[in-house]
């Protein structure tokens, strides 16, 4: 069962001079006029969970803090489903906190700091939430604040970049920013090496202009090779031609030879 408010009763603390509410399961709607006190109720909550005084002094009783004129204290009691917590503020500007927490005791701290109740926030339900990096709780002060429901961080306005970086984180957009950014630098990645690959096919082409002519190469080549081809088919027929006309040649002094003995021969007696 998830914890919720039940209850607010609230004495003393700006217009509300003993006010109580009671919530009920789901959403709770307080309207009302303007300066009825709708906001004063939030501060009241503000004031129980986080320990903080809005601005404000009642200067006649020497009381500074939201403490309705007149009066010497201010009391503000909250009921959750896990316990309350009870704060006040007297005439001698002393804050006491009584917290009564079902499943840790019962605790009773006296000016613990601004904002350092963390009991009272775990029985209330309202804890600070780590968003962007800081730690952040719902402004409960005044909806009119630049940044409505940003509280400041360390008591400093809160920056544009900030309030972006935790409005991105609530609506997931923050892993978005991070694709973009991993985008935009593969973008720039690629667009280098496609610089660096243009580079390369233009030197690539201006080598390959001084094998513009090598069809008409390669076709001398290969009419060169076919003459030489032809011209090794007429050597060797060149040769065949040698060896047969030294034959001839050596038939022909024979056949002389025998003529010449053939008439001497026929000359003898």
């Amino acid at each position: 069962m998830k914890n919720m408010i039940k209850k607010l009763e609230i004495k003393n603390f700006e217009p509300h001079k003993h006010t109580v509410l009671e919530f009920g399961p789901g959403l709770n709607v307080i309207h009302g006029r303007s300066n009825n006190g709708k906001s004063a109720t939030l501060r009241a909550l503000e004031l129980a969970a986080y320990g903080v005084w809005a601005a404000g002094e009642n200067k006649k009783s020497g009381i500074h803090g939201p403490v309705r004129i007149g009066e010497k204290f201010v009391e503000v009691f909250v009921e959750s489903s896990r316990g309350s917590v009870y704060s006040k503020r007297g005439s001698k500007g002393i804050n006491e906190w009584k917290i009564k927490d079902s499943k840790g005791g019962d605790l009773e701290l006296t000016n613990p700091g601004s904002g350092s109740i963390p009991q009272a926030q775990e029985v209330l339900g309202l804890k600070s939430v780590d968003v962007a990096g800081q730690s952040i709780r719902f402004n409960w002060s005044d909806q009119r604040d630049k940044h409505f429901l940003i509280d400041e961080v360390e008591e400093k306005s809160s920056s544009p970049s900030f309030v972006a970086a935790i409005l991105d984180e609530v609506g997931g957009l923050s892993g978005c920013e991070d694709l973009v950014r991993s985008l935009a630098s593969d973008k720039s990645s690629s667009e280098q090496q496609m610089r660096q690959s243009a580079e390369e096919v233009e030197s690539f082409n201006e080598d390959l202009k001084e094998y513009e002519n090598i069809d008409k190469e390669l076709e001398s080549i290969n009419k060169a090779e076919s003459l030489l081809d032809e011209s090794e088919k007429n050597k060797t027929k060149s040769k065949q031609a040698l060896e047969k006309l030294k034959l001839l040649i050596e038939i022909d002094e024979k056949l002389k030879k025998f003529c010449n003995l053939k008439k001497e021969i026929l000359a003898y007696p």
